[in-house]
């Protein structure tokens, strides 16, 4: 029962990631040019695609783990 509900958690948690990283790189595309600040290209774009690839290295992980 636990390895089932850690399984299901893992996949879930890998969907929204993913989900997630999609739903940001069609809101920075659909951003004009003129809009987009210095911070952002060098602080909160990296952040967020380092923070993504942990988050889907960790349920990747588990959900490796647990098969």
């Amino acid at each position: 029962m636990k390895l089932t509900l850690l399984l299901i958690t893992s996949l879930i948690g890998t969907a929204l990631v993913l989900r997630s990283s999609y739903r940001y790189y069609l809101e920075v595309k659909q951003r004009p040019r003129e809009q987009r600040s210095t911070m952002d290209s060098f602080l909160n774009h990296p952040l967020q695609i380092l923070w993504n690839l942990y988050l889907l290295a960790f349920f990747i992980g588990l959900t490796a783990n647990n098969l």
